[in-house]
């Protein structure tokens, strides 16, 4: 299986906004202003892509040496899969070619084992966002 990371462009962010929408939206019931904010201004967006086909989104922030997963989403029908292990893989992968050692990111909590199956370790204590909660998690690369 080969997915693929792309860097979105400006007009890559209907798409992103779309799958964002979906994921965070109508599933997770999360409110419009919270699935995007002033931080999609300073974070890298990306596209995740099977053959073609986008089937997920995310954004890396970075700060020093730390590059931070945030509002990953894959569209339900490609969930369970292996598309999202592979994407954690390509993730990584351009995480060390930016020099990153630590990958971290925050959890909804009852998505922590897909995250511990890569190898990310949780940190801290459960805390609550949108009404959700969520576990920090982080990975040493």
């Amino acid at each position: 299986m080969t997915v693929f990371i792309q860097k979105a462009t400006t007009y890559d962010w209907p798409v992103i906004k779309k799958i964002r929408r979906q994921v965070f939206g109508t599933e997770l019931n999360i409110s419009e202003n919270e699935i995007f904010d002033s931080k999609d201004r300073l974070a890298d967006q990306f596209l995740i892509k099977f053959n073609g086909i986008i089937i997920g989104t995310f954004r890396l922030r970075y700060e020093s040496k730390v590059s931070k997963i945030e509002r990953m989403a894959i569209l339900k029908e490609y969930r369970h899969h292996g598309y999202g292990l592979a994407s954690l893989t390509k993730i990584k992968q351009y995480c060390k070619e930016r020099k990153s050692e630590e990958i971290v990111l925050d959890s909804i909590y009852g998505a922590k084992s897909f995250y511990e199956k890569f190898g990310f370790i949780r940190s801290g204590q459960i805390f609550s966002r949108v009404g959700i909660p969520h576990i920090k998690m982080y990975l040493n690369l």
